[in-house]
């Protein structure tokens, strides 16, 4: 399955596909995959053409399926848009459930990370008894901590990959978490969200936190922890820090009551000698990400666009 590919239509045991040859056409924008395995029938479009030639009725059952695919499909786009990742996956599993007689669907996780159009991730593990992380526990006041500094995975990488001509000491960032995570937790304990920010960076993270939400995040610039070789390195490129990979850091959201003991905590564990809280969580603009500047003014951090440079994964 290419990169950037997502389903905009669903056809199974009520439907057909080539439907460009009811509408006198040959050729369609689009590409067919067999998703599921089962049995199927298909037939020359010339044999179509003189059946639909032949049965007025067969010509309008076929129209009637055109103007419900067409639906589906116009539906799709609005649930794309829309809906939450968990919603838009529901919606594909009941879906396909309709149209393949069974209550066993068998795919690959990544086929489906395709048609959903998101990336495919896997966590294998258990979530401790009574541990709650969730964005809707977020709230006005939070803080915004960082476990170390950023950048270094996505810079050395464009550094190794790249015939830049840059001579920085700059290694990746790569390491388990999980350790860091417990110290966090045990100084924390109502963490109220957590996140590693590897492709797409901290920016992109926060933008995904913050999306359709009843609050903002802002972001101190003084306060992020980022190693002079890097923050040159994206000076001279021209790339933002903020949206640069990493491979060991998270982001978490930790009430302001406990964000000290976090900070504590983290620093005496030899991955997090560099955490700082580089934020706090406001009530207003509602959905946005905000940087206040080392010259006292502030500027907007978008969602990323496109492919974060350099090409990770």
């Amino acid at each position: 399955m290419e990169r950037g590919t997502v389903e905009v239509g669903t056809v199974g045991r009520e439907g057909m596909v080539g439907l460009p040859i009811l509408l006198h056409a040959d050729s369609m924008p689009t590409r067919t995959f067999v998703q599921v395995p089962g049995a199927g029938m298909r037939m020359p479009a010339l044999a179509l053409r003189a059946a639909i030639r032949d049965s007025r009725r067969l010509e309008r059952l076929l129209y009637r399926y055109a103007q419900a695919l067409f639906d589906q499909v116009a539906v799709t786009a609005a649930c794309n848009r829309l809906h939450t990742t968990e919603e838009r996956c529901a919606r594909w599993i009941l879906m396909t459930h309709d149209r393949v007689r069974s209550d066993t669907v068998l795919l690959k996780q990544e086929f489906l990370a395709a048609m959903l159009g998101v990336q495919c991730t896997a966590g294998v593990g258990v979530i401790p008894e009574g541990r709650q992380l969730s964005r809707s526990l977020v709230q006005p006041g939070d803080k915004v901590v960082l476990s170390g500094t950023i950048g270094e995975h996505g810079m050395a990488v464009m550094l190794a990959r790249g015939d830049l001509a840059i001579d920085a000491d700059i290694a990746s960032d790569t390491a388990p978490v999980h350790e860091l995570v417990e110290t966090l937790l045990a100084a924390a304990p109502s963490t109220r969200w957590m996140r590693d920010a590897t492709r797409g960076g901290v920016g992109t993270v926060a933008n995904e936190l913050v999306k359709d939400s009843p609050f903002a995040l802002i972001l101190d610039e003084d306060r992020l922890p980022i190693q002079p070789q890097v923050l040159g390195a994206c000076d001279m490129l021209g790339i933002d820090p903020l949206y640069v990979a990493n491979e060991g850091k998270f982001v978490a959201i930790v009430p302001a009551a406990e964000a000290d003991a976090a900070i504590a905590a983290l620093r005496q564990h030899p991955q997090g000698a560099d955490a700082a809280v580089v934020g706090e969580i406001v009530p207003q603009p509602h959905g946005i990400v905000a940087l206040r500047t080392s010259f006292g003014g502030s500027r907007i951090v978008d969602m990323l666009v496109g492919d974060p440079l350099p090409r990770i994964c």
